[in-house]
C-alpha cells in the first residue's frame, strides 16, 4: 500500500455568503500543494529550530501532552499557520469553522440558509467572510446575547467511512445542517487514520540516535538528549511535519515504546493506538475533550451525538455579537476563544506494553511508563 504524503492543502480568497451557496469553493484551481503560511515557509527554515522551539513551547507550558493513559494536544494550530496569503488552519488532527443561519433582516423575519465559514472542502473551502446588510446588523445588534451560531470542531478522520447510528432514526444537526460525512469529517488529507498509523509505525522502526557534536543550539545540554527534541527531528525524517504539535507528539509517544522495548514482532504499537478503519470496526477518530478530563469540554461547548460515543463532534456557542463583531473571520474567533481548549486525545492501552530496554542506548532513560516524555 502507497503511504500517503504528508502535505499542507491550503485555502484562498474570501466571498459574501450572502450572494455565495455553502458549496461554492474559495479556490477550486487548488494545485500550489504545501505553500500555505505555515511555520517553515521561512527560506532559511531549520527543523532544529523549530524543534528547539516547538520543545520549549511544550515541555514548558502548563498543559501535559504526555500522561500515563492518552496522549493528548489541543486544537488550535501552532503559531504561524495563518491566512496571510492562504488558509493553511485545522491542521492539528482536527479541523474547525463556523456554521450558522443566515440572519433575518427584521424582527420576526425568517433565518435565510443554513451556512458554513471556513470549512474545508476536497479542493478550497466554503467562505471565511459573512456580508450582513444593514438590517442584519441591526437584528444581531439586538440578539446579540442569543446564540445564533456555532463553532464546530471536528476530529472525524478523513478515510474513516463509518456510518452514523444516530441517523437511522433522524440525522442530528448542527444550526439547521444535518450530520453527514459530507460536511462534518476532515478532509485534509494528513488528517486521516491512515496518516496517523503509519507515522506511528516510521517512527517505531526509524529510530534516531542524534548527532550529538551537531545541532547545539544553546549552550546547555546538547538538545538530542532531548527525548521530545530527538522526536520531533524524526517526525521529519519519518514523513511527518515537524512544527505540528499532534506529529511530533505521536512520534515522540511512538519512539520512545521502540527505544524502550516496549514493542515487538507480537506488539503492533500503531493497530494499538490508531486501528486501521475497515468495516468490521469502530474507529471514527480521536475522541475530542478538554484539558481537565478526556469527557470534559469547556463551558459553551458540548458534543454532537453521532450515536457511537466516539466524541468526535463538538460544537461551541456564538452570539450575536460574536457573528456581528467577527463577520470578517468567524473561524478566527473560534480558533482563538475555543480551539485551544478543545483537546485532541488518543487513548493509551498501557496494559499491551510491557517495556524492556535492554542494552538500548537511552535504556537508562526509560521508566515504567517511557511514553511520558518530561525532556
Amino acid at each position: 500500500m502507497k503511504k500517503p504524503i504528508f502535505i499542507v492543502l491550503t485555502l484562498v480568497l474570501v466571498f459574501s455568503c450572502s450572494s455565495q451557496t455553502d458549496d461554492q469553493t474559495q479556490n477550486p484551481n487548488i494545485n500550489n500543494l504545501g505553500k500555505g503560511d505555515t511555520p517553515n515557509n521561512d527560506p532559511n527554515f531549520s527543523i532544529e529550530e523549530t524543534c528547539f522551539d516547538r520543545k520549549a513551547e511544550i515541555l514548558k507550558g502548563n498543559r501535559e501532552l504526555f500522561l500515563s493513559d492518552n496522549l493528548r494536544w489541543s486544537c488550535s494550530d501552532v503559531a504561524g499557520v495563518n491566512t496571510n496569503n492562504e488558509d493553511s488552519r485545522g491542521q492539528e488532527y482536527c479541523e474547525y469553522f463556523a456554521a450558522l443561519r443566515i440572519p433575518p433582516s427584521e424582527e420576526g423575519g425568517l433565518f435565510g440558509e443554513s451556512i458554513t465559514l471556513g470549512r474545508n472542502l476536497e479542493t478550497g473551502s466554503t467562505p471565511l467572510s459573512l456580508t450582513l446588510t444593514e438590517d442584519q446588523k441591526f437584528y444581531l445588534e439586538d440578539h446579540d446575547s442569543d446564540v445564533l451560531g456555532s463553532c464546530v470542531f471536528t476530529s472525524w478522520h478523513n478515510d474513516s467511512n463509518l456510518e452514523i447510528p444516530a441517523c437511522e432514526s433522524e440525522c442530528p444537526q448542527v444550526q439547521g445542517l444535518p450530520i453527514d460525512a459530507d460536511k462534518f469529517r476532515m478532509k485534509l488529507p494528513f488528517n486521516g487514520n491512515e496518516a496517523a498509523n503509519y507515522l506511528v509505525e516510521d517512527c517505531v522502526n526509524a529510530g534516531l540516535s542524534g548527532d550529538y557534536e551537531k545541532g547545539k543550539l544553546t549552550d546547555e545540554l546538547d538538545p538530542y538528549h532531548s527525548d521530545y527534541f530527538r522526536a520531533c527531528v524524526l517526525t521529519d525524517r519519518a514523513g511527518g511535519l515537524s512544527w505540528r504539535k499532534s506529529d511530533t507528539a505521536v512520534c515522540a509517544l511512538s519512539m520512545r515504546l521502540s527505544e524502550c522495548g516496549c514493542v515487538d514482532d507480537a506488539v503492533d504499537a500503531a493497530e494499538l493506538l490508531v486501528p486501521i478503519v475497515d468495516t468490521q470496526n469502530s474507529f471514527r477518530g480521536f475522541p475530542l475533550g478538554g484539558w481537565k478530563s478526556i469527557n470534559s469540554l469547556p463551558s459553551g461547548c458540548s458534543y454532537v451525538e453521532l450515536g457511537d460515543n466516539s466524541g468526535t463532534v463538538v460544537v461551541c456557542d456564538l452570539s450575536g455579537n460574536d457573528i456581528l463583531s467577527n463577520s470578517n473571520d468567524l473561524k478566527g474567533l473560534c480558533r482563538s476563544r475555543y480551539a485551544d481548549n478543545i483537546v485532541v486525545h488518543i487513548p493509551i492501552p498501557t496494559q499491551a506494553f510491557t517495556c524492556a530496554p535492554g542494552d538500548n542506548q537511552y535504556a537508562s532513560t526509560c521508566t515504567d511508563e517511557p511514553w511520558i516524555v518530561t525532556q
